[in-house]
């Protein structure tokens, strides 16, 4: 995913590749306030499945932020996409946050130009709020995010 849409995420591939395991492994332990998700494709004959999309999420840890997540790294592959998956994934990340005491804003940010993720985050009830200018310079280019919210219910 980091290769394939570099412009979408905050993350570097190079970056990325170089950490250990370990710094992987704990951001997908089971902690409701900092976890990733994901969705996978049927078990086959052999028992085996593959990881087709993911999302993730985690809460401010400060106590003036910590009524405020933020979603990140929503991925499907390509080949999968346009089967629902992606707001699948959104669903079950907004409910589990949703579920966590005192939180009262849901963050996330998309590169401008990504109408379809921007569609689907709008679909979810999160509203535009700001930009930031060259939030991000792959390959010598600057690509501006915007910046969305969410009340929780």
């Amino acid at each position: 995913m980091l290769r394939e849409s570099p412009s979408a995420f905050g993350s570097d591939y190079h970056e990325s590749a170089a950490r250990p395991l370990a710094h992987f492994r704990d951001r997908v332990r089971n902690d409701p306030e900092n976890f990733i998700i994901g969705a996978f494709t049927p078990e086959s004959p052999g028992g085996s499945r593959t990881i087709v999309g993911s999302a993730g999420a985690f809460r401010e840890q400060e106590a003036k932020r910590r009524h405020i997540a933020t979603v990140v790294g929503m991925y499907v592959h390509p080949e999968y996409r346009r089967r629902g998956i992606a707001r699948a994934l959104l669903a079950g990340v907004l409910t589990r946050l949703e579920s966590l005491p005192g939180l009262e804003q849901i963050q996330l940010s998309v590169t401008l130009g990504n109408e379809q993720a921007l569609a689907l985050y709008r679909q979810a009830g999160f509203e535009i709020y700001g930009r930031e200018p060259a939030a991000l310079k792959v390959d010598g280019r600057d690509y501006d995010e915007l910046l969305l919210s969410r009340r929780c219910p």
